[in-house]
């Protein structure tokens, strides 16, 4: 059985050297800036959708939305099939995050969490953003809300 690296990037400007733990696992490095300086994978859509309604994420909220993207790169890249009892995949995450020492701090919960979801191994390392990207989520002007009553994880198509 293989560990999976799967290392987040913005851009080819991200270029923190990341020495996965395990020296003999799969690396991969996923990168979530386009060429237009445009976050991918939906990120950049959320951002837009929130301004949009006069909302502005927390940086950590964005982080939260990386750590779910990440999560779902892992997931839906790394087959089942090289598993040594052919489900339990091992998988380590590389996350950049404006907050590292807050995220360390949850670092446990979140591996336990996701082998509950999951069945898998996993392991996820935090790194500080690269400096052009120390902060993410645009200001915008706030917006009067009416107050919600209920919420939905539920899209219409």
């Amino acid at each position: 059985m293989k560990r999976h690296s799967l290392i987040c990037r913005f851009n080819a400007g991200d270029r923190a050297r990341i020495e996965p733990v395990q020296k003999d696992s799969l690396s991969t490095q996923v990168h979530f800036v386009s060429a237009d300086d445009r976050f991918d994978y939906g990120l950049g859509n959320l951002l837009d959708s929130l301004a949009g309604l006069g909302l502005q994420a927390s940086e950590t909220a964005f982080d939260l939305s990386l750590l779910s993207a990440m999560v779902f790169c892992a997931d839906t890249r790394v087959s089942r099939v090289d598993a040594q009892d052919g489900w339990t995949r091992e998988i380590d995450l590389y996350i950049p995050v404006q907050d590292v020492d807050l995220w360390i701090e949850q670092q446990a919960l979140l591996s336990r969490m996701l082998r509950f979801l999951t069945g898998d191994q996993w392991r996820i390392f935090f790194r500080p953003r690269p400096r052009r990207f120390a902060t993410i989520v645009p200001a915008v002007e706030q917006a009067e809300l009416p107050r919600f009553t209920c919420a939905s994880l539920f899209l219409e198509a």
